[in-house]
């Protein structure tokens, strides 16, 4: 059950892989209806990550119960903040369908984004958080070596996301 309607396993399972496709991006919050006016496409500049696959529906999905999943790729200066906060967030999606008079979604019929919130709607949230990997070299081949990134510096990332935003406002 989401805050727009109640959704059944049979409307998940048939739109849900239609619409939240391979490259549907990540943003980091819903835009406001204000920033949803000025630029409808969403920012770069908030583009947390991207699904790597098309969603699917599943059973229970290691114990986080029924709903559709989806794997994606991270962006680099958001991986931090993720890492360290993503089981205290949620997703959600932004995406249109058709409801009936009960509240019950009849059909999910396109997505704009799934969005990283502070509360999820239907209980979306992020699972298997991936550590920050570096690559290394041994010998004379690469080799993956995991570096887990265990503190935020929300400042310095807020101030980056600033000097980024003046760089096109300026223009």
């Amino acid at each position: 059950k989401g805050s727009s309607g109640e959704y059944t396993a049979d409307v998940l399972q048939r739109d849900g892989p239609k619409v939240f496709t391979k490259g549907t991006h990540n943003y980091i919050d819903h835009p406001t209806a204000q920033e949803e006016a000025q630029r409808p496409e969403g920012t770069v500049t908030k583009l947390a990550s991207v699904l790597t696959e098309d969603a699917k529906l599943f059973d229970d999905y290691k114990g986080a119960g029924p709903g559709l999943y989806a794997p994606a790729k991270v962006n680099d200066g958001f991986a931090a903040f993720l890492d360290t906060f993503g089981t205290d967030i949620g997703v959600s999606i932004r995406a249109r369908g058709k409801i009936d008079k009960n509240g019950v979604v009849e059909s999910i019929t396109s997505a704009k984004s799934v969005d990283y919130v502070t509360r999820a709607g239907a209980g979306g949230r992020v699972l298997d958080l991936m550590e920050s990997w570096t690559p290394t070299i041994k010998g004379d081949k690469m080799a993956d070596t995991p570096v887990v990134k265990v503190e935020v510096d929300t400042k310095t990332l807020d101030e980056t996301i600033a000097r980024f935003n003046a760089r096109f406002t300026q223009a």
